[in-house]
């Protein structure tokens, strides 16, 4: 009995800590400043049921994606969502990185995302 109530507790503290992970990364999209991004949001509960943490619209439609903290996580994920027909972009953010370290990766993943779309419609 006492096994499941720790389980329990570690599951919670995954998931409190995936969406602060989740809030950072709207701050950091926020930050970023880009002048094609006219809002970025955390995802609506139908959004999420679709493997989706954070939407950020943008002059090319809607970007979408899905935050982890490993790449194990990453590889789960792309494994249950192998058949969505929905493009979904995945960053990998550590809790080891330093706040600059995760600008820079949130920066250079909503940028090579931004670029795949406008290189898809070409």
């Amino acid at each position: 009995m006492r096994n499941v109530k720790v389980g329990q507790i570690i599951n919670q503290l995954e998931l409190q800590r995936g969406h602060r992970n989740e809030e950072r990364v709207v701050n950091a999209v926020l930050s970023a400043n880009l002048p094609w991004i006219h809002s970025v949001q955390l995802a609506n509960k139908e959004e999420d049921c679709h493997g989706i943490d954070v939407v950020i619209n943008t002059d090319v439609g809607k970007l979408f994606f899905q935050i982890k903290s490993s790449y194990y996580g990453k590889k789960k994920f792309l494994y249950t969502h192998r058949k969505s027909r929905t493009r979904i972009a995945i960053i990998v953010l550590n809790r080891y990185l330093t706040e600059k370290e995760f600008q820079k990766i949130v920066e250079e993943a909503i940028q090579s995302e931004y670029q795949t779309i406008l290189a898809m419609r070409e």
